[in-house]
């Protein structure tokens, strides 16, 4: 882990950072508060903060982010701790721990799977249909 100089207080600033939710609750960071909204300051109870993501499709395999459907929430750290390296070798990803953050936005469905993500999520939600109608 890294501490964090001037110039990586600038890199953080200036790049945006996310977290998974599913019905607005961040499952990721197993955080016990209430629902996320623009807006909302957050401060973690863990000693370690909140786990930011620089790239919401790596959030897939932390927590409870492996179950869909989950949400993708904009947020801004507040108290940057340091970076996190990622647990699988060669993956080009950056994580930040921060101790508090403030929720931007809801992305639009499927926002994690890049600029046709909406196709990608309107057909993933309808093949349980699909398989039902077998």
């Amino acid at each position: 882990m890294t501490t964090l100089d001037a110039q990586a207080r600038a890199d953080i600033a200036s790049r945006p950072w996310y977290v998974a939710a599913f019905r607005g609750r961040d499952i990721v960071n197993h955080q016990a508060f209430r629902k996320l909204r623009p807006g909302r300051r957050l401060v973690s109870l863990s000693r370690n903060g909140f786990r930011l993501f620089d790239e919401p499709s790596h959030m897939i395999g932390f927590g409870y982010a492996f179950c869909m459907p989950w949400d993708v929430w904009q947020v801004r750290p507040l108290r940057p701790l340091r970076y996190q390296p990622t647990l699988v070798p060669d993956f080009a990803t950056r994580q930040l721990r921060a101790r508090r953050i403030e929720v931007v936005a809801e992305m639009p469905p499927g926002f994690e799977y890049g600029p046709n993500g909406w196709a990608v999520a309107e057909s993933s939600s309808s093949l349980p249909s699909h398989r039902r109608a077998r």
